[in-house]
């Protein structure tokens, strides 16, 4: 069942939002219902209206702590777009997990929504203080598990997920990522301008497809990205892991695993070979959800 809450600019209201505050930049956090289903929501923060949607699970019982699965759609797309995308609702169901959508912003000139996702290449939009206010203000609202919060996205939205992880990392214990991208140069040649270190340790899983052009690296905008390896050897001295990760090999997949990192998380690549631009819905005889799942099930905050 899905329930709609939405904001408007006027005195009149809908649903439970709260007014926007004198200060319009920012209004307060929605109230709603923690009942199972579909709740679509909406706030004003730093001028912005923000959106997005999330699936309580049949079996939520306020008494029991829950995990909190984020999701970031890739760059044109919505919140909307991964639940008609991906099963969402039914692993939200089947887990007990809390799952929300959440919304980039529009782009002049470009259909859908994006993410300000470099810290070095910032467009002034305060995506980072969103999503730290959608995650905490859900944490207050609903039973969340506070050591078993996790964010999860797909290209621009992995490489949200990757500047929100590295500048919050206290929020979060795992991230999962599909074709996003770490780095940047300046140009179409190194060096690469990476992100902050994360300030606390979390578990990363980051998948590819040896056909996306971010597997080795894509120059989009006239600035080149790192590849997938090159982001994962980041990620892996950023946590203090091992030099030199184990390999596992199962059909399409391959699976680099460095250990040893800080507090026992980990950091994992895993290339599908063949696969494009995609985080894989079935349809590449690939379930990406229960991939990420599988990686997430037991990873928590230390």
């Amino acid at each position: 069942m899905r329930k709609q809450t939405w904001f408007v600019f006027s005195a009149m209201l809908l649903g439970a939002c709260a007014p926007v505050t004198d200060d319009t930049r920012t209004s307060e956090f929605p109230a709603f219902q923690a009942t199972p289903g579909q709740h679509e929501l909406g706030f004003v923060h730093d001028g912005m209206a923000r959106s997005f949607i999330v699936h309580i699970p049949a079996s939520y019982d306020p008494a029991i702590p829950r995990p909190l699965l984020v999701i970031l759609h890739g760059g044109g797309g919505t919140a909307r777009g991964m639940f008609d995308a991906h099963p969402l609702e039914a692993y939200a169901d089947s887990t007990g997990y809390v799952f929300v959508a959440a919304q980039g912003t529009p782009r002049a000139g470009e259909a859908g929504n994006g993410w300000n996702g470099s810290a070095a290449f910032d467009t002034g939009v305060d995506d980072v203080g969103y999503l730290e206010r959608l995650i905490v203000q859900l944490s207050n609202a609903l039973a969340i598990d506070e050591h078993r919060r996790w964010m999860a996205g797909f290209s621009g939205g992995a490489t949200m997920t990757v500047r929100f992880a590295t500048e919050r990392s206290e929020l979060l214990a795992a991230i999962g990522t599909f074709a996003g991208k770490v780095g940047r140069a300046e140009g179409t040649t190194p060096p690469f301008v990476f992100p902050p270190e994360p300030t606390t340790p979390l578990s990363v899983q980051m998948t590819y497809g040896t056909a996306d052009p971010n597997f080795l690296g894509e120059i989009q905008d006239g600035s080149l990205s790192t590849s997938a390896r090159q982001g994962m050897q980041w990620w892996a001295g950023a946590l203090g892991c091992a030099a030199v990760p184990t390999v596992e090999v199962e059909r399409r997949l391959t699976f680099d695993t460095y250990a040893g990192c800080a507090s026992g998380t980990i950091a994992r690549l895993v290339t599908v070979d063949g696969m494009g631009h995609m985080w894989p819905d079935r349809s590449d005889g690939l379930d990406g959800t229960r991939l990420l799942l599988d990686f997430l099930q037991d990873k928590t905050r230390p």
